[in-house]
């Protein structure tokens, strides 16, 4: 039986970089949200707090509609294009 994934939605982890884009995670606990998350922003900071204040326990509409079935990851949805980038 496979694991079932939650979902995460909240603030890019990176403005520098990934100004004007959302980022998602598809993970099997808070925990392993926070690893990924971790491993996405290549530092050590505390990504648990990060997930706890300023991420929603949501995938969002638009992830939804175009990621129906996803994998374990994090994923970068832009504000206004709505362009999708799986990038862990």
């Amino acid at each position: 039986m496979s694991r079932k994934l939650k979902f995460f939605n909240g603030r890019t982890f990176d403005w520098h970089r990934w100004k004007g884009w959302h980022t998602n995670i598809a993970a099997y606990s808070k925990t392993d949200a926070a690893r990924l998350l971790s491993q996405a922003a290549n530092h050590a900071r505390n990504s648990y707090n990060e997930i706890n204040v300023y991420f929603s326990p949501c995938w969002g509409t638009v992830m939804q509609e175009v990621v129906p079935n996803p994998e374990r990851g994090v994923y970068m949805e832009h504000e206004q294009t709505r362009e999708i980038r799986k990038i862990l």
